[in-house]
């Protein structure tokens, strides 16, 4: 039987400015700010308000990197992986579809 996994997005997106009015895009996990760089963001924004397995995510992803022209650092599965990490994004896993989402939620 094929496993499925179900990714979605954590927390909420606010631009932060600093005293010399540069900004940045920080996400905001109870009340703790996460500074993420542009390719972070656009997997984070393709993730937002979503239920994405994988091929979905990468086709999301793909749309937003030919809209934006983000610079590649590294590749799409270490950006996801790196947000998983650091709990921005959150993952399900489960024999059946309803198992992945269940286990995401």
């Amino acid at each position: 039987m094929t496993k499925h996994t179900y990714y979605t997005a954590v927390g909420h997106f606010r631009r932060k400015v600093d005293d010399q009015g540069h900004s940045r895009p920080v996400i905001i996990i109870n009340q703790k700010e996460y500074g993420v760089d542009i390719q972070e963001m656009a997997l984070w924004t393709a993730l937002n308000w979503r239920l994405l397995e994988f091929p979905q995510i990468k086709e999301a992803y793909n749309q937003l990197e030919r809209d934006c022209v983000i610079p590649i650092r590294r590749t799409m599965e270490d950006c996801l992986g790196r947000l998983v990490t650091r709990g921005l994004a959150a993952s399900g896993c489960g024999e059946t579809e309803f198992e992945a989402i269940y286990d995401l939620l």
